[in-house]
């Protein structure tokens, strides 16, 4: 299998602390509940926020 290195860059809030558990073999599992806003202007020119969980 052909090894490698992803990276990725999440920009939010977190809504809750992180949980770290371990699989039966060993494995670190870390759950993130994490929101990002994205706000835009709609066609009467007035900011309009929405908000998404991950």
């Amino acid at each position: 299998m052909a090894e490698g290195l992803n990276r990725v860059m999440l920009l939010g809030n977190l809504g809750a602390d992180p949980e770290l558990r371990y699989t039966q073999g060993g494995q670190a599992v870390l759950n993130l509940r994490l929101a990002t806003t994205e706000s835009d202007l709609d066609k009467d020119r007035v900011r309009k926020e929405r908000t998404d969980w991950h």
